[in-house]
């Protein structure tokens, strides 16, 4: 396992030597737009280790994740997941937070989210825990694969 990124607001760890194509984020804290870094290092060191790495599914826990402020959701949404896409990235899987605020945020950025590149959709399933989301990751993984 290789640590990608690790900072106050987001870990992400690269686990493809347990899953094929697939790393691991733990998002936390309160994402405020005025903390304009989280959006710097996720584009800088985020985005090129998905495209350089052929990475399709990343498993996503908000366990920690407190709010996220509507600029930061407008940014996910407009920004972050359409270049994932774009990148290859299509399935992010959700382990929810335990902070009704960081639930709220969650629901916000992806209950009606419409991202899609070509046709292909991102796909964004909910899981309760990490086991669950390895175990769904691998399925897809597999799949895709195929």
């Amino acid at each position: 396992m290789e640590k990608i990124l690790n900072t106050p607001f987001v870990e992400v760890i690269d686990i493809s030597d347990e899953i094929p194509q697939t790393i691991y984020g733990h998002w936390k804290d309160c994402w405020l737009w005025e903390n304009q870094d989280i959006a710097q290092d996720i584009m800088d060191v985020f985005i090129p280790y998905i495209q350089n790495n052929n990475v399709k599914v990343l498993i996503s826990s908000h366990k920690d994740l407190e709010v996220v402020s509507v600029e930061y959701i407008d940014w996910i949404q407009q920004i972050l997941i359409p270049k994932c896409l774009e990148i290859g990235l299509y399935t992010e899987i959700i382990i929810g937070a335990d902070d009704l605020m960081g639930e709220i945020s969650l629901g916000l950025i992806y209950n009606d989210l419409q991202a899609e590149l070509n046709g292909e959709k991102y796909l964004t399933p909910n899981v309760r825990t990490l086991n669950d989301a390895k175990a769904l990751a691998l399925k897809i993984v597999s799949e895709y694969k195929n």
